[in-house]
């Protein structure tokens, strides 16, 4: 149900493509913006640039509560069958994350970000490796990355979003009706 940001994507595929260029981007957007979508997309695009895998990190919990940064750390060391860190001590965990990161060509997506700490501390640290950082927030406590904004969509391709979801028919049966959703969604 992706649509539009094509030119978002091609910053991001552009920023990625560079070598020596930054590692970590971070995609910003008010809450409906879709960037979690986003970096979906963009890492199913750059796929083949990441042979040894691409990560989703919720780093909050379904309640939208920010999970401890011990708690981010056993998921992402259970994610790599590492298994979820067990109790060890974070500065152990962070060592063994980043020990196993280090060897690898991966692009991890920290998704949900509302603290520029827990994601300084999941940097991984190598330039073979790329990060999007999603959040409502530009985290601008963070140096050397790239921001990215999300705005609204514009009407037409919420327009399209919308009838890929709920069927292109059932939008213009009750145009005015759509009209009031999409505007009350942004």
């Amino acid at each position: 149900d992706f649509v539009g940001r094509e030119a978002q994507t091609n910053r991001v595929a552009e920023i990625f493509a560079d070598e020596h260029g930054h590692d970590t981007v971070v995609v910003s957007g008010p809450v409906g913006a879709g960037s979690t979508a986003f970096a979906v997309h963009i890492a199913n695009l750059l796929a083949p640039s990441f042979p040894d895998g691409r990560i989703l990190l919720p780093l909050n919990d379904a309640d939208g509560n920010l999970k401890p940064t011990a708690q981010v750390l056993a998921e992402l060391l259970g994610i790599i069958g590492l298994g979820g860190g067990g109790g060890r001590a974070s500065s152990y965990a962070l060592a063994l994350w980043r020990s196993w990161v280090a060897e690898r060509r991966l692009l991890l997506i920290l998704d949900g970000a509302t603290r520029e700490s827990v994601v300084s501390d999941l940097l991984p640290g190598s330039s073979r490796n790329r990060v999007i950082v999603t959040s409502r927030h530009r985290l601008s406590g963070l140096s050397s990355v790239r921001r990215v904004e999300l705005p609204p969509l514009a009407a037409a391709q919420s327009w399209e979003l919308l009838g890929r979801i709920a069927g292109p028919g059932r939008l213009s049966a009750d145009r005015r009706s759509t009209e009031q959703l999409i505007a009350c969604c942004a």
